[in-house]
């Protein structure tokens, strides 16, 4: 039997390569989908259904429902309503403006929240899978099979991605269309410059803005990816042209000008609100990431009417903030990171200053040079706005997991001239297996609640329990699991922070939200003594909110202390073992 042409052979090496990626990064995101919610998770549910809703209107003016605008999170939860509960847009109850409503009509259906919920995250979970895997694509180009293999296995086995990406949230699409965009883009300027690269950097690159406003940071990168291009390649473009301005447009501005259109194509198909209004919806949208606030914004983002709206401070001049401030990015990504990735990069760093193997040709270090430009405006934009939250600087993760891979790779090439001859051929495998072995064992040992990981080298999670604000809603299912396993659970009244979503679709009884009150008074007081149990979480104590809770509650010991690699994130107390003299307010 002849053997298969090398065609042939390639593609299906390609072919196995590829689903190799693609299930490492699907399986640590894949399980255990309906344990634990983000409070975040809960806000988008509700706002993808009044955008469900006002598609099924033809009410498409109404799809812009807040200025973020997370369409892409919302068409996916519209795909999850589709499959759960389709006749949604049907009942003619139009744009909820309160979480409980909208989650008191699916009660009144049967329909469980949650199971949409975890539709949601399924979904998510296959389109991240989906784009990282085409990235993957890309990155063997630039960097061949092994190094692109060994920095996507990172990226598979990252605690902090692996977290934020199975979530149905904006983040994860956003981080990942974004990283498509940028490295089809890089593939177009360094690896042939096909049109269906800078066709698929632009498709990408309009839905990662569509995902969240922050894919905006793309356009000047891509800017200045392509100018850096042409001053590179400039007497060789002027030499084939016939004029200096001829060579201008064919080799810059027609590129760019192709780039800009295609993404303003894919907004258009995929953003409804622009399909009623084009001049309007693309004004708001473009003019979005310059306002501190945007007034026009017409649906309230509140869960109800005791959760405050989501607001944006007026900032200082930047430069009035302190370095910690301005560093605040930085600081918690070295936070969030394994000793494997750090010391990837570490490698990857010296590599690229030595200039020795993979990382001293040309073209490889063109490519982490324009990766590592986007990481730089990236935090510099981003630094500007005052809101922070970790998750928001999830695109760079993907990118510096991929350096760091690497970084290894290098490692492990050099390293195997040192071994006996009889093992140089498969010693690099080795060293490169133990290293994603330790990455995911990392990973794993936080499943399912990635996000509690912290670099063990800062002193891991104890230390990051004191210096960092913790949790974002994990854990609150394991209290109301403790409060479901007690006599007459359905019974009970419990009083919760994050009690909408992350503890009320967990527990059995009736959960009465604290989040969102700002002071702990007589109302409250009066409130939790018709309660059953009060439930704390560990971002609450750690900011002391509301104020005069903890001084209150000092002195008292919990029923349970809810416990997961060494954080103590909720505390659950019967209400009925208080003394009730804590009940009597002075006048």
């Amino acid at each position: 039997m002849t053997a298969p042409p090398r065609s042939l052979r390639r593609l299906w090496f390609s072919i196995a390569l590829l689903g190799i990626v693609a299930l490492a990064i699907w399986l640590p995101r894949a399980f255990a989908l309906d344990r634990f919610v983000a409070t975040d998770e809960v806000v988008w549910l509700w706002r993808s259904a009044n955008f469900y809703y006002a598609l099924g209107q033809r009410d498409f003016a109404a799809t812009y429902i807040t200025t973020h605008p997370g369409v892409v999170n919302m068409w996916v939860e519209t795909a999850a309503f589709l499959l759960e509960f389709p006749e949604y847009r049907g009942f003619g109850q139009g744009l909820l403006n309160k979480y409980a409503l909208f989650e008191a009509l699916l009660e009144s259906k049967g329909v469980d929240p949650h199971d949409i919920l975890v539709t949601s995250r399924r979904l998510t979970v296959l389109l991240n899978t989906f784009i990282l895997a085409g990235c993957f694509l890309y990155a063997r180009k630039f960097f061949g099979d092994l190094p692109a293999l060994m920095g996507f296995m990172l990226i598979a086995f990252d605690p902090f991605h692996s977290g934020i990406t199975r979530m149905a949230h904006m983040d994860g699409p956003m981080g990942s269309f974004a990283f498509l965009s940028l490295l089809a883009f890089l593939g177009y300027i360094h690896a042939g410059r096909r049109t269906r690269d800078l066709l698929i950097s632009a498709a990408a690159g309009g839905l990662a803005i569509l995902a969240k406003i922050p894919g905006f940071i793309l356009v000047p990168t891509i800017g200045l990816i392509a100018l850096w291009d042409f001053r590179d390649r400039r007497q060789e473009i002027t030499a084939l042209s016939s004029s200096r301005s001829r060579a201008w447009f064919e080799a810059l501005i027609k590129p760019l000008a192709l780039w800009a259109l295609v993404v303003l194509i894919t907004v258009f198909i995929f953003f409804p609100a622009i399909w009623a209004n084009p001049m309007g919806a693309l004004r708001r949208l473009t003019l979005t990431p310059f306002r501190q606030a945007d007034n026009l914004v017409s649906k309230p983002s509140r869960l109800d009417s005791e959760q405050s709206d989501e607001q944006f401070e007026i900032p200082a001049k930047i430069t009035d903030h302190p370095v910690d401030y301005l560093l605040r990015y930085p600081y918690k990504y070295v936070w969030r990171i394994s000793p494997v990735i750090l010391a990837g990069l570490v490698l990857s760093f010296l590599s690229f200053i030595f200039k020795i193997g993979l990382l001293s040709e040309a073209k490889a270090r063109k490519v982490i040079l324009g990766l590592l430009l986007f990481v730089t405006m990236y935090t510099i934009l981003m630094t500007i706005p005052p809101k922070t939250s970790e998750k928001y600087y999830l695109p760079v993760y993907a990118i510096f997991d991929l350096i760091a891979g690497i970084g290894w790779y290098m490692l492990a090439d050099w390293s195997k001239k040192f071994v006996p001859a009889r093992l140089r051929l498969v010693f690099p495998y080795i060293v490169l297996a133990s290293v994603v072995l330790i990455q995911a064992w990392l990973d794993m040992r936080t499943f399912p609640y990635y996000v509690t990981y912290f670099n063990p080298m800062l002193g891991g999670n104890r230390r990051a329990n004191q210096v960092l604000t913790i949790g974002s809603g994990e854990g609150l299912d394991l209290a109301a699991e403790h409060l479901n396993q007690k006599p007459n659970a359905r019974q009970m009244k419990a009083m919760s922070w994050y009690g909408i979503g992350p503890f009320s679709y967990y527990f059995d009884g009736e959960s009465i939200p604290l989040y969102g009150s700002k002071k702990w008074d007589s109302h409250l007081i009066a409130r939790l003594q018709q309660m059953d149990y009060l439930v704390i979480y560990a971002n609450q104590w750690q900011r002391q909110i509301p104020g005069g809770l903890f001084p209150w509650l000092a002195g008292l010991e919990p029923e349970r202390r809810v416990w997961f690699d060494d954080i103590e994130l909720a505390r659950v107390y019967d209400v009925k073992s208080i003394p009730g003299d804590k009940f009597v307010v002075n006048p």
